[in-house]
């Protein structure tokens, strides 16, 4: 378990004590008091200690001072050897010498650190002759690096013991005792280097006195947390026990008070172990005050002194705790923020957790975060190593952040033991503007406390700058979605299986109940993802229609779709004649778009993946598939297929809503052209040469207006089958029932419908139709019509040759190309067969007109 603090301390600098006590906190060493020899070859480095700092040279470097103590005296001092000391490597530490010039023949005590033996020993020194008196342990300073608190005594008779600490405390080891009296006046105390080249500036040393009489001010230094009731208190120096433990030192703010229990640290002394009775609560700053504490002196830390620190223990996350929130995949160029990548995440949880070790991943690459605590309710901005100064915000982290496409990404979220937190993939519907996905503005979240992360919960941010990266989200809202969720598309995979895919995220955590008439066995529904669920039946029949209703589909809101419901079945093969080509528009206005409308007037259900629009160039050309993705065609059922739904839904007020694909179309040419039906293997299921002429004659233009089947029943090649769209629904029903469209009542061999009609392409029987279901295949028809003085006015066939069934209008034009008058109108139909056996039939229609 990790804890992690801050600390913020009173630092006290003291004076020191005017005698033979000597720690260079005044950063000399040639006053108060005064040492001399190789003073040229030693210094006072920053850490306050004498350092030797010898030209790197094989040599010997000394330093000594006055005193006259020996008898009844203690001498501490500190060494630090930046190697491990050999017998060309070494330091003495001279006690009593009546010599100042340490390098020549005297008589004295001193301290050997170091040697063969790596040891700390007591000498005498005769002249130029030494001899040991305590031999210390061998290997005691056989390490890379030597540091070493040494304290020597002697009583008045001449008895002498040697103390040492090699972890620089105050936890005192003895070397041995010893009698020895040949010495017994002093005149100086030094301090003598040895070393070769490469050691000639690794000799430290600090604290020395005869005795050294501790003056500095002890410090509260730091505050480490153990548990939730614990905290290790580090203090400078010893701390003398009885102040050390003494409860009411101590207070910790926010209603924990006083420790139930101080305890001084066994082994390092400095450290005081405090325990309270109320535990600390995770994710708070605390302030430690310590009072009346003193060293092993006397000396007093500074009261009060005050350590701040903060409890934090990280939590597991789960799913969604903590969410992406904002991203800049396309920062350029820049509307007002940095010309950056960023990712913005919120921690939506009551938890702190500490995000070292976790990662966030796009779709190639991963990068792992360092540490970084992470608050409840609170921001971060994810941003690439040194950019994060420039959103001039304090919460923000740094990683080597994945470089995000900036059409289409993902971007995941996991902890430390790989699990997934959060994750989106997006692409540039989740814009939802076009203007701000050409780059410089950021995609926020809108409602954060939801599971709902799919494009619905997401847009453009609308900040002025193009985004709040750290900052609440300029999109934020607080209101859920009571909107149910719709079946979208679906797909037959098979005669067993039925995908049904969903406009939002759903509850996956629920399976709806399905319900299919007329009735199939064994219904089973599985969720293949957040908005896919898998229908398997067994079996479903060819082109039998089914109505699939859903109950309890719950979106990731809570929302229930009620009484979702579908028509589907399983598709069959086409062939020419099931699907006829119903409405085209081949000059559309200036901005608009040609679209192509297809019928299913069969009983079949077919998928349009399979069908493909051609136009002629020579040949056959220009091949397009409809669509790349299942779309079936229910039997009395349109399809509208444009390069620009958009365009459709602006330019007319009447269309087949869910009857659009969106497509490439062949071009087709504005006067005249041919359009092309085709299955996907190239067989022409049917196919349309149009011509502006087709349109009604008294139209000053064609552009924009639509050409519309009059019949289903009639040739698609009849120019008479054609005719202008009405002008009351905008010269167009794309996807709709033609405003043209008639279904003619057909009473014996040749007959009319309507009896009455009003050629003024308002939509409403705009032409009359003359209808043949002969009893022979093969016919020779001639049709004319008179007014009611008998006088022709339009020659409409002359010599036709006609099947059993055919049909033909009169839009109410003469042969002068000029509308008919108002009246009643004879329409005389010749029919001759094969045999040259001739009929002719009378048949009455009103051509009428609005008053």
């Amino acid at each position: 378990m990790k804890f992690y603090l801050t600390v913020f301390l009173i630092v006290v600098n003291c004076g020191v004590f005017a005698q033979f006590s000597e720690d260079f906190t005044d950063g000399d060493f040639t006053t108060a008091p005064t040492w001399t020899g190789d003073a040229a070859n030693f210094i006072v480095n920053t850490s306050n200690e004498l350092q030797l700092n010898a030209p790197a040279v094989s040599d010997t470097s000394y330093l000594s001072l006055s005193t006259t103590s020996i008898n009844n005296t203690t001498w501490d001092f500190y060494v630090k050897l930046d190697f491990n000391p050999s017998s060309s490597n070494l330091a003495r530490v001279y006690l009593v010498s009546d010599n100042a010039d340490l390098k020549g023949s005297l008589n004295g005590y001193f301290v050997m650190i170091g040697n063969t033996e790596d040891e700390i020993s007591l000498y005498r020194q005769d002249g130029t002759t030494i001899t040991e008196l305590i031999d210390g342990a061998d290997n005691s300073l056989n390490t890379a690096s030597v540091v070493c608190r040494i304290r020597v005594t002697r009583d008045g008779v001449g008895n002498w013991e040697l103390l040492r600490d090699t972890t620089a405390g105050y936890a005192f080891i003895s070397e041995g005792v010893v009698l020895d009296a040949s010495h017994t006046t002093n005149a100086n105390f030094g301090v003598f280097c040895q070393y070769t080249s490469t050691r000639s500036d690794k000799f430290f040393f600090d604290d020395l006195g005869d005795p050294y009489i501790d003056t500095i001010v002890p410090t509260l230094d730091s505050v480490a947390v153990v548990s939730s009731t614990e905290l290790e208190v580090h203090f400078s120096e010893i701390i003398d026990q009885p102040t050390a433990e003494n409860i009411t030192n101590y207070s910790v703010d926010n209603g924990i008070g006083a420790p139930q229990s101080a305890t001084v640290d066994a082994i390092d002394e400095t450290i005081i172990h405090l325990i309270f009775s109320s535990p600390f609560v995770n994710g708070t700053d605390y302030l430690l005050t310590a009072n009346n504490v003193e060293d092993l002196a006397g000396n007093a830390i500074p009261s009060p002194s005050t350590a701040a620190f903060f409890y934090f223990v990280p939590e597991t996350p789960v799913l969604n705790d903590i969410i992406i929130t904002e991203f800049l995949p396309d920062p350029s160029p820049p509307v007002g923020l940095p010309e950056v990548e960023y990712v913005e995440l919120y921690n939506r949880s009551d938890k702190y957790f500490d995000l070292s070790g976790w990662t966030l991943s796009d779709a190639s690459s991963t990068s792992t975060f360092n540490n970084y605590v992470f608050a409840p309710d609170t921001y971060v901005l994810i941003c690439n190593n040194g950019e994060g100064s420039q959103f001039f915000v304090a919460n923000y982290t740094e990683i080597s952040l994945p470089s995000l496409n900036n059409s289409a990404d993902d971007i995941v979220v996991k902890d430390d033991l790989g699990n997934t937190i959060d994750s989106i993939s997006f692409d540039l519907s989740w814009y939802h503007d076009s203007e701000k996905e050409a780059g410089g503005w950021s995609i926020e979240r809108k409602h954060l406390n939801t599971l709902c992360n799919d494009k619905n919960n997401w847009a453009a941010s609308t900040d002025p700058i193009g985004g709040t990266p750290a900052l609440q989200n300029a999109i934020w809202t607080d209101q859920d979605d009571i909107i149910p969720p719709q079946i979208e598309n679906y797909e037959v995979i098979s005669d067993t299986e039925v995908l049904l895919y969903f406009n939002e995220i759903m509850d996956t955590s629920q399976v709806p109940t399905v319900n299919i008439t007329p009735a199939v066995n064994t219904i089973d529904g599985n969720w293949q993802g957040l908005q896919i669920l898998s229908i398997t039946v067994q079996t479903l029949l060819l082109n039998q229609l089914y109505e699939l209703q859903i109950t309890n589909a719950f979106d990731c809101w809570g929302n229930e779709g009620t009484t979702l419901s579908i028509n589907f079945g399983l598709p069959d093969t086409v062939v020419r004649g099931d699907l006829i080509i119903n409405e085209v528009m081949f000059n559309p206005l200036t901005g608009g778009s040609d679209y192509v409308e297809i019928y299913n007037r069969s009983d079949k259900i077919v998928d349009l993946r399979e069908m493909m629009l051609a136009n002629w160039d020579d040949s056959v050309a220009n091949h397009k598939l409809i669509t790349a993705d299942q779309r079936l065609l229910l039997p009395e059922s349109y399809v509208l297929i444009t390069a620009d739904t958009n365009d459709i839904i602006k330019d007319f007020s009447i269309y087949g809503l869910g009857t659009f694909v969106q497509a490439t179309l062949p071009t087709y040419p504005n006067d005249s052209g041919t359009v092309y039906f085709l299955s996907k293997d190239g067989i022409v299921l049917d196919e349309f040469h149009y011509d502006e002429d087709y349109h009604f004659e008294l139209l000053s233009t064609a552009d924009g207006k639509a050409l519309e089947r009059i019949t289903f029943s009639g040739e698609t090649n009849d120019p008479d089958n054609w005719h202008t769209a009405a002008e009351d629904v905008e010269w167009g029903t794309p996807g709709y029932e033609n405003s043209q469209s008639l279904s003619p009542v057909i009473t014996g061999d040749v007959s009319s419908y309507p009896q009455m009609f009003s050629p003024d392409n308002d939509g409403y029987q705009d032409v009359v139709t003359i209808n043949l279901d002969l009893p022979t295949n093969e016919n020779i028809v001639d049709i004319e019509i008179f007014d009611n003085r008998g006088r022709l006015v339009r020659e409409l066939k002359d010599n036709f040759f006609a099947g059993n069934q055919a049909t033909f209008t009169w839009d109410g034009i003469n042969d002068e190309g000029e509308k008919a008058a108002v009246g009643a109108y004879i329409i005389l139909v010749s029919v001759t067969d094969l045999n040259g056996d001739q009929q002719q039939y009378k048949l009455v229609t009103v051509l009428a007109a609005d008053l």
